[in-house]
């Protein structure tokens, strides 16, 4: 919905029904699956979003809102963020599971040309995760709340754009992308300006990819760069006796950025071993990420910001 709209809609909400129907199919759906990914079943997404229109609905003297998606986000995120508190849930990810599981595979086709394309973005995540220890790395912007053992990050906004627009300079990004050098050259500059020193260190042993390396890492909230030839990001939903998984693939050259692990083992003996991930697609933004399916892990650095 473009900005203008909104913002009319927006300011006659508690007078005109057509513009609650509007701003409600149009953002209902987005809203929870928002909440799906990036809470999980920490919450009732549903539940939330529903929430998050009363408070729509009940407020008063609306401000211009430039970035609406953005806005209702952040609204709905602290909605979820208020729930945890009250639940005083203090919960983190398991690393194993022993459940039967199905899968359902969606093929990308996409273009080899366009390269490691979305750097930007992706270097962006590495800022993004690090501003948690310094928030100078974004001006202007709240990294985000921690809710036990569980660290929210807050939605992004004006300010997170302004910094990947500035990574696009930094990196020299075209519209096919940027390279491996020119990502750690263009991040390594933008560390410098800002006052920062940065470090990569390779999780690969000999031309394999490490997996407890990689753990290590992560354990220390160092993210991880993986330059890839040929990807897989899965979403998963856990049931009762079953995991049901729903994987994108692709053969294209890609680099996604690293901030977990999660180990699954089905049937006692088959080991399937995930990054989680901030892949840099519109389809699906993150996910996991499997390291021996239907991929060639290049290269994976470890990106330290001091």
């Amino acid at each position: 919905m473009k900005e203008l709209k909104f913002n009319h809609l927006l300011q006659n909400l508690k007078t005109d029904k057509q513009a609650v129907k509007e701003i409600y199919e149009e953002y209902y759906p987005k809203i929870i699956i928002h909440l799906s990914r990036r809470f999980g079943k920490l919450i009732s997404p549903v539940d939330i979003a529903h929430d998050t229109f009363l408070a729509l609905m009940s407020a008063e003297n609306f401000s211009y809102v430039e970035y609406p998606t953005t806005w209702l986000y952040t609204m709905a995120d602290n909605k979820a963020i208020d729930a945890l508190k009250r639940k005083n849930q203090e919960t983190t990810l398991p690393e194993n599971f022993s459940v039967p599981f199905q899968l359902d595979e969606l093929v990308l086709k996409e273009d080899v040309k366009k390269s490691l394309r979305n750097l930007d973005e992706e270097s962006q995540m590495i800022i993004y995760l690090h501003i948690r220890y310094d928030e100078n790395l974004i001006p202007n912007h709240s990294s985000g709340t921690a809710v036990g053992t569980t660290y929210i990050y807050s939605s992004e906004d004006s300010a997170v754009q302004a910094v990947i627009r500035e990574l696009y300079s930094y990196m020299g990004t075209t519209a096919t992308g940027t390279t491996e050098k020119k990502f750690k050259d263009g991040l390594t500059n933008f560390c410098k300006d800002k006052g920062h020193g940065i470090t990569f260190t390779s999780c690969m042993q000999g031309d394999s990819f490490s997996y407890s390396l990689a753990q290590n890492y992560l354990k220390q909230n160092q993210p991880i760069a993986l330059f890839l030839s040929g990807y897989n990001v899965t979403t998963m939903t856990e049931n009762s006796n079953n995991d049901s998984l729903s994987v994108y693939v692709s053969d294209a050259p890609h680099i996604m950025i690293g901030f977990g692990y999660k180990t699954y083992v089905y049937d006692g003996n088959r080991v399937y071993n995930y990054i989680s991930v901030a892949s840099g697609l519109n389809l699906v933004s993150s996910g996991l990420f499997n390291i021996n399916y239907k991929t060639k892990i290049n290269n994976a650095l470890a990106v330290k910001i001091t």
